[in-house]
């Protein structure tokens, strides 16, 4: 089990330590995406690194941490002619953060993206082309999460979305179907109080079915 980490030669930057604090000048930036779907741009001119754009690969066993089977590591820095068929971590200069499996130097496969302050979402799932395509699970810094199925980035298919307040369960709970990120065909929302609507929904509206009261 591998677990790697992008290092900078050339620029300074800020990243978390196990214990919490920040370690300057130790783990780098080497993305040029400001968001998981974004086209990648040039990283020299992206992240404005030094002009050798000189970078660094380290790599370390480390436990928890996936089981890529037969996927070798990413060579040295992030190259979308080189990055295929690999596993790599990248890190851009927001705080965003991707540890996964790459296909023609974009996400491609299993992988994690953690979003950067003050989103703080995090995505655990597969990936098809750049964006989130497949079964995965992501929570939000508010507490909800949702588990199901994306199709070219937002929730698409069967899945179900925990609503929760301030990291407390609220008990509204969706379960059906999603298109283009909202509720849209049939599906079952359980509110707090215990009513129960069952049925057709579109763009996040209840349509038609039956409501059940508490």
């Amino acid at each position: 089990m591998l677990r790697i980490t992008m290092m900078f030669i050339s620029s300074l930057a800020l990243t978390a330590c196990p214990s919490g604090g920040f370690d300057p000048g130790k783990h780098r930036d080497i993305t040029a995406s400001s968001s998981y779907d974004d086209a990648w741009v040039d990283i020299k001119a992206g992240l404005g690194l030094g002009e050798d754009g000189q970078a660094a690969v380290e790599a370390r066993s480390a436990d928890n941490q996936e089981d890529w089977g037969s996927l070798s590591l990413c060579p040295g820095s992030y190259n979308p002619n080189t990055w295929s068929n690999c596993v790599g971590t990248t890190t851009h200069a927001s705080g965003e953060k991707y540890v996964g499996e790459w296909k023609d130097g974009q996400f491609h496969g299993q992988g994690t993206v953690t979003f950067a302050y003050p989103d703080r979402r995090k995505y655990v799932g597969e990936h098809k082309n750049g964006k989130l395509h497949g079964h995965g699970t992501e929570t939000y810094a508010d507490g909800d999460k949702y588990v199901g199925e994306y199709k070219n980035g937002p929730r698409h298919g069967h899945g179900t979305y925990y609503y929760l307040a301030e990291n407390q369960f609220k008990g509204d709970i969706y379960v059906g179907e999603w298109k283009d990120g909202e509720r849209t065909g049939q599906g079952t929302y359980t509110f707090a109080n215990g009513r129960v609507w069952i049925g057709l929904w579109s763009d996040n509206n209840w349509v038609s079915g039956k409501k059940y009261a508490a």
